[in-house]
């Protein structure tokens, strides 16, 4: 009876595997035998895409003056994803409505910002919008990027314009710009 039960059992793994049908299995105890008795269990693992973004630093301006011009600034990092392909959103956390970016500070004044990616260490050139996917960027299978960086993310602050330097009050402006990247 065991034996046709083995034989069964293997049978139906072998269409199964040649058929790609899943089949369940589930853990069985053996009975009370003399001699030797018989109990399997299913293994199993589930591995997941993985993403990481390592290597950030803060982006700090200088002291900026009327008559300085528009500002901007970079920063190279790695971006890893297991699929090599990834999306990146960018959320501020002073950003409106409309997708633009917000730094909050002054005196009761905001101070407007331009985000941009580059999925490569290169000027960056897609803009970004506030919780807008930038989807189809590639990215190092390797979790540490083989130790070189692959990304480059890119803030600027124009002169000009409502919200721009020239129309803001005096003081320190701040905001906190999340990056998420998700596999695809």
């Amino acid at each position: 009876m065991m034996k046709a039960l083995k034989r069964l059992l293997t049978s139906s793994v072998a269409i199964a595997l040649m058929s790609n049908i899943n089949i369940a299995f589930a853990a069985n105890d053996a009975a009370l035998a003399v001699g030797s008795s018989q109990g399997d269990v299913t293994v199993s693992i589930d591995k997941g895409d993985t993403v990481a973004i390592t290597g950030l630093t803060d982006i700090t301006f200088a002291a900026w003056t009327a008559g300085d011009g528009n500002v901007r600034r970079d920063i190279n990092f790695c971006s890893h994803s297991s699929t090599s392909a990834y999306q990146i959103t960018a959320a501020g956390g002073n950003a409106a409505p409309s997708g633009d970016f917000y730094m909050e500070g002054g005196t009761g004044t905001s101070l407007e910002y331009s985000v941009y990616w580059a999925d490569a260490v290169a000027p960056a050139t897609d803009q970004l919008l506030d919780n807008t996917p930038l989807i189809t960027q590639a990215g190092a299978v390797a979790v540490d990027c083989g130790g070189v960086n692959n990304s480059t993310l890119e803030v600027r602050v124009n002169a000009a314009g409502g919200f721009g330097l020239t129309n803001a009050n005096v003081g320190s402006y701040t905001d906190l710009l999340t990056l998420t990247i998700e596999p695809e």
